[in-house]
């Protein structure tokens, strides 16, 4: 099959028209207007069978948080953490670690967590928050690190759930006072985390290229349209829509053997993986056919030093095989950590492979992860290693996988 060669200048406007759009927290107008965008543009493109699929999920829209200590009249400045619980509690302060092992070593030490605050340092809290919860803690508070003294929002949970604490997300300038405080003395505090949790509805985009020799044998490429909760969120995950914009671009006219399907999922931010799992539970018939599953979340940053790709063991070998052939520096390579769409694919047995940067972009989740730190360049080039991918994938007469 031939391929159409990646175009610099899609790929711009599509980054542009979508950050314009401002954000696109799912429950937003931002949303729809992105839906509807790419709904648009993939008729465009002459893909086939271009559809909605709707799902519900639990929307929960922050409102305020609270951080404060007994000795101080000045609150620290925070935001809820979300998809914890609507709660207000006071408690002392306890240093939990970095990481799910630093608090695992804390406990096995005899520390108690019991009625008291848990304080980490983590850009993924629900790593932790749910040990902290089964360990009686109160509270839950999370010192985030971008640039600029800004607060980095983020999810307590990833299962979908409301969390039991209530929980809140502070700045490095902050929570490093905080840590310096708790070497000389107990620190007590009032935290309160509220927000608006309502059942609303949502929806994955879906075209297909069909396989003209086996088109019930698919290879799924895929990203998320929606965006955490202010900003553009250019790098998570516009940088993803857009690539997988020109995929769909290049390939709506080809004739490939198997059946490309380009999904830009729903509801990845809050909760999380609300579209993936939702796509994976109404098409569970049909998943035995899905080939491979390609994930485009949060690349092409000019803040990024390093590519990542993380793959299922079998894949491995394949995905580094294209990467070399195409000259793509590999820095990092091994399992999908369990931060994206590829979730629940890789729990129903989906081969897969992920390409992106890491480990993070500096402003990850903030509002100023936008347009002008994106490389159009580095764009281009990663964007150009999916495609691949995707069309020799759906096009080998034998699998490599």
């Amino acid at each position: 099959m031939e391929r159409a060669e990646i175009s610099p200048q899609f790929l711009q406007e599509y980054l542009h028209d979508i950050c314009m759009i401002g954000v696109k927290y799912a429950g937003t107008p931002g949303e729809v207007k992105a839906r509807d965008y790419i709904f648009d543009k993939l008729n465009g493109f002459g893909l086939e069978d271009v559809r909605l699929e709707e799902f519900e999920y639990l929307n929960y829209m922050p409102i305020a948080a609270e951080l404060s200590m007994a000795s101080e009249q000045q609150p620290i400045a925070c935001e809820p953490l979300q998809h914890s619980a609507n709660a207000a509690t006071d408690g002392e302060l306890i240093y939990a670690g970095s990481s799910k092992e630093e608090l695992d070593a804390l406990v096995a030490r005899g520390v108690s967590l019991k009625e008291k605050i848990a304080l980490v340092k983590t850009p993924f809290p629900f790593w932790m928050y749910p040990t902290v919860e089964k360990l009686g803690a109160a509270g839950f508070v999370v010192i985030t690190d971008p640039p600029d003294n800004l607060i980095r929002v983020a999810t307590a949970v990833v299962d979908r759930r409301k969390g039991t604490i209530p929980g809140a997300t502070i700045s490095l300038e902050d929570g490093e006072l905080l840590l310096e405080l708790l070497k000389k003395q107990n620190v007590k505090v009032h935290l309160e985390s509220r927000g608006e949790y309502r059942v609303k509805k949502s929806w994955n985009i879906i075209g297909e290229v069909r396989g003209n020799e086996s088109p019930e044998q698919k290879v799924a490429v895929c990203s998320h349209y929606d965006s955490q909760i202010r900003g553009q969120h250019a790098w998570d995950n516009v940088s993803g829509d857009a690539g997988l914009l020109e995929i769909a671009r290049i390939t709506a006219n080809s004739r490939p053997r198997r059946t490309i399907a380009i999904v830009f999922f729903g509801v990845e931010e809050q909760g999380a993986f609300w579209g993936s799992t939702a796509y994976v539970k109404a098409h569970r018939d049909d998943l035995k056919n899905h080939c491979a599953l390609i994930n485009l979340d949060g690349f092409s940053s000019a803040l990024c030093p390093q590519n990542f790709l993380e793959t299922t063991p079998g894949a491995r070998e394949y995905s580094l095989g294209v990467a070399k052939k195409l000259n793509w520096p590999v820095h990092h390579t091994g399992d999908p950590m369990p931060l994206s769409d590829h979730v629940p694919f890789i729990k129903a047995g989906v081969p897969t492979i992920w390409v992106h940067e890491g480990l993070i972009d500096p402003y990850y989740h903030t509002e100023r992860d936008v347009l002008e730190h994106i490389d159009i360049e580095k764009l281009s080039r990663i964007t150009e290693v999916a495609a691949t991918y995707v069309t020799e994938l759906v096009n080998l007469s034998k699998l490599p996988f």
